[in-house]
């Protein structure tokens, strides 16, 4: 068996029959053996790097700043900022 490799660029077309094939799979029937158990978890703070960059690049700087001065709590803070404004418009 040759080993086939995809990227989006190549990806085949699944045709609707073979869509309806694989939503009838249960997951006790897909075979997973080939593929490498995950075990090294270093790369997904790039996640959070994007996030952060992303933040920093769509709110005013002094926001940013405001939101981050506590370090990795700054979703928290958002998080809370977004929730009272809605629960105040809501009562309006």
């Amino acid at each position: 068996m040759s080993i086939v490799e995809y990227d989006s660029s190549n990806l085949p077309e699944i045709s609707p029959e073979e869509w309806e094939r694989v939503d009838k799979l249960k997951d006790e029937d897909i075979d997973c053996s080939d593929i490498p158990e995950l075990t090294d978890f270093s790369g997904f703070t790039r996640h959070r790097e994007r996030i952060t960059t992303a933040l920093r690049n769509n709110l005013d700087q002094d926001v940013f700043a405001r939101l981050t001065q506590n370090g990795s709590k700054y979703k928290v803070q958002i998080n809370a900022s977004l929730r009272h404004v809605m629960e105040t418009v809501k009562q309006q």
